[in-house]
């Protein structure tokens, strides 16, 4: 096992890709991970998510202070935008629009390429391999715990695991605190076994792919599968794969769906039937279609400045006016409706800059994450996290946007001799 994970960390170099840097930075990267990780799993004991914000102040404080203060121009827009929105803008004081916009603010100065210097730089690559590492823990072992009856969504009903499951899919979350929480994580955790299998060959790395693309069968989330299905295809339509791997790659992925028989009854059991209950409140295909619907409206009625930052029409049923919860449905749309076409264009130019500065570079890290983004864009369209600040999918979302906008910097790092790229005979 150890002679295994031996094995895992050298071949992940290369793949989460992390720069020479001092203990201070990789210390602060994983005291971020920690809190986080632990909030989307078992908890973060004793005082619960305000640690995690205090964490989050004091990672910002901490970049400030080793490395100074420069903020990349869309942030800045973005951030002005958002504060004249909620000065602007006739917000519903239950929706805690400027408590949000402040723990947006910290989380996006931590995590995302929203702070321009070295130090950040390198603290967001450590904190992104961090992260990964554990989103592979916590994916894996998901898989184990279904035919475990583990499943720290429901405790309660430990016992009634495969009851629960099969009666009402959505119910599983493994080692997370919810199946929306395991699906995108066994996304990332799939893609990252799916590029190390390209980089080595090695056959483990394969079995982990399905191990991790079954966790998020299991926890029925279509969003997720929809993200990972396209960004595996888009690398293997456009990416840099010789034609050898792309034609094991199709065959291995063939084989894995008929391998997943003898277990579907079980495996795919939540996800039908969640899709049946779903189809039995709508007739629409789309079942996130009525939210659609109502941030398209939302937007119609105030286009130029949206809505509300964090805000949805209270009549649209999407949120609780007792907490101020909301659940928008999708992310791209809610900054649409909610930051009207002000917000919306930077956060386009954001998203462009991902694109741009990740679409050219060919190394495995600038792949891995280009893949990433591609699969976050898909599943952002069916969940309603980007603004979520408190969330752990908000962190990850930024992050990894944040990844892709410093692959130009990572690149030139790579080059320059800090890492020796190993050859691989299965990438052009």
């Amino acid at each position: 096992m150890i002679k295994l994970l031996r094995q895992f960390l050298a071949d992940s170099k290369e793949l989460l890709y992390t720069p020479p840097s001092d203990k201070n930075v990789r210390g602060m990267a994983m005291i971020v991970t920690v809190f986080a990780i632990l909030g989307v799993s078992i908890g973060i004991p004793f005082t619960g998510d305000s640690s995690y914000y205090v964490v989050l102040i004091i990672g910002t404080l901490f970049l400030i202070y080793r490395g100074g203060f420069k903020i990349s121009a869309p942030f800045i827009a973005l951030y002005f935008i958002i504060i004249l929105n909620i000065l602007v803008v006739d917000i519903p004081p239950f929706f805690k629009p400027l408590q949000r916009a402040m723990l947006f603010i910290l989380l996006t100065l931590t995590c995302t390429s929203a702070m321009e210097t070295s130090v950040a730089t390198k603290f967001r690559a450590y904190l992104f391999r961090y992260i990964a590492f554990g989103m592979i823990i916590l994916s894996v072992g998901s898989f184990f715990c279904f035919f475990l009856g583990i499943n720290l969504m429901i405790p309660e009903k430990i016992a009634e695991a495969y009851g629960g499951y099969q009666s009402r899919g959505g119910w599983f979350g493994g080692l997370t605190t919810h199946s929306m929480m395991l699906g995108p994580i066994s996304m990332i955790s799939a893609l990252a076994f799916y590029f190390l299998y390209q980089k080595s060959g090695r056959k483990l790395y394969l079995l982990l792919f399905f191990v991790s693309a079954m966790s998020a069968v299991f926890a029925a989330s279509r969003s997720a599968l929809l993200g990972l299905v396209v960004a595996i295809v888009y690398n293997l339509m456009f990416g840099k794969v010789n034609s050898k791997m792309r034609k094991r790659m199709i065959s291995i992925l063939a084989i894995s769906a008929i391998l997943t028989i003898p277990i579907a009854g079980v495996a795919f059991k939540g996800l039908i039937n969640k899709q049946e209950s779903r189809n039995a409140q709508s007739s629409s295909l789309n079942t996130r279609q009525g939210k659609f619907d109502s941030r398209i409206e939302e937007f119609k009625s105030s286009p130029i400045f949206g809505i509300g930052f964090c805000t949805v029409d209270p009549d649209s049923g999407d949120c609780d006016s007792s907490t101020g919860r909301i659940e928008p449905g999708t992310s791209h749309l809610s900054v649409l409706s909610m930051t009207g076409l002000a917000g919306f264009v930077v956060y386009l130019m954001i998203l462009y800059k991902a694109y741009r500065n990740t679409k050219f570079i060919k190394n495995l890290h600038s792949r891995f994450v280009f893949a990433c983004f591609i699969a976050f864009f898909m599943h952002a369209w069916f969940e309603g996290y980007i603004f979520a600040a408190g969330g752990f999918l908000a962190l990850v979302y930024w992050l990894v946007i944040g990844q892709c906008i410093d692959c130009d910097k990572i690149s030139k790092i790579m080059s320059s001799g800090a890492i020796k790229q190993p050859k691989s005979k299965y990438l052009r």
